[in-house]
């Protein structure tokens, strides 16, 4: 991926959600947080307790937007009897028999 860049973070209590903008291309995108003690509680006390202890390292996801490589194999003369129908809303496709 060419770029990563932070949108917005929203939620309430202990959840947030953090939005991203991702540039073109694959690659991986992860989220962690250094605990420098600059993030309290309302009483007052860094995350994870004075010093550098709080540290957490999320999950690393693969962004992969390389549709998958099918193909059918059949034997010979079976695929001419088949129309492929394309939704185009999601793209799936069925097959259907001429008649």
């Amino acid at each position: 991926m060419a770029t990563v860049a932070f949108q917005s973070i929203a939620g309430s209590g202990s959840t947030r959600t953090v939005m991203l903008a991702l540039g073109p291309g694959d690659g991986s995108v992860g989220l962690n947080l250094t605990d420098n003690d600059s993030i309290h509680d309302t009483a007052g006390n860094p995350l994870g307790g004075p010093g550098a202890t709080g540290d957490m390292t999320g999950p690393i996801y693969t962004i992969d937007r390389a549709g998958p490589d099918s193909r059918l194999v059949s034997p010979a003369g079976v695929l001419a009897q088949l129309d492929p129908v394309v939704n185009l809303d999601t793209g799936a496709r069925n097959w259907r028999k001429y008649l």
